[in-house]
C-alpha cells in the first residue's frame, strides 16, 4: 500500500492531510504494537507491506 492509498483510507481526500513522517511515525507504532504477530517492511518506491 502506497503512502497516497493510506493517506486516502485514513484522513479522506478532501480532508486534511498529515504532514511529512506522520504515516512513519504511526508505522513505528504499529509495529512496536504487533511483536511478533506480523511485519511491516517498507518497501522503496512502492509503500509498505503487511505479513501475518
Amino acid at each position: 500500500m502506497t503512502d497516497e492509498e493510506l493517506r486516502e483510507e485514513l484522513w479522506g481526500v478532501a480532508g486534511r492531510r498529515p504532514a511529512g513522517n506522520t504515516i512513519a511515525m504511526h508505522v513505528t507504532r504499529l509495529r512496536a504494537r504487533l511483536g511478533d504477530a506480523a511485519v511491516v517492511r517498507r518497501i522503496r518506491g512502492r509503500g509498505y507491506a503487511l505479513t501475518v
